[in-house]
């Protein structure tokens, strides 16, 4: 009976920190992509991120309270209900991941067409202009 109940927490456990980890990756990739994009960093953000734990938390505390109930039962043994979300909410947060690293390509494949139309200028007007697209845009980004 001891080892059954050290194994259900166990599994609780290891998908708790599967979960953080999950969320502080995210973030640190959400921190590459703005870098990437040339925005601030912004503790909106950062907030937002804290949010999202505090969400999971929340209903992972749920799940717990259903698997705890459900264990009174002879026919639940496994902690389910906390597998199962934790499946879905990593799921969520490797999407996001690989969104913020379509961003960091799509950023980085800029600096290339960036050059190219420096390089192609027919004339050192031309380039001029094209640097002070560069110049302005990099302004307007709110990078100095």
């Amino acid at each position: 009976m001891t080892v059954y109940v050290a194994v259900r927490v166990a599994i609780v456990l290891i998908c708790w920190v599967f979960l953080a980890m999950a969320t502080f990756i995210d973030m640190y990739y959400g921190r590459k992509a703005a870098k990437a994009a040339g925005e601030g960093l912004r503790s909106r953000k950062y907030r937002r991120t804290f949010n999202k734990i505090g969400d999971y938390i929340r209903v992972m505390v749920f799940a717990l309270m259903f698997d705890f109930l459900a264990g009174l039962f002879t026919w639940y043994v496994a902690p389910f209900a906390t597998v199962v979300y934790t499946i879905s909410a990593v799921l969520i947060e490797f999407i996001s991941v690989r969104e913020k690293l379509q961003k960091i390509k799509v950023n980085a494949a800029e600096v290339p067409d960036i050059i190219r139309q420096i390089v192609q200028a027919a004339s050192a007007k031309d380039a001029e202009k094209i640097v002070e697209l560069i110049t302005n845009k990099h302004s307007d980004n709110g990078t100095d």
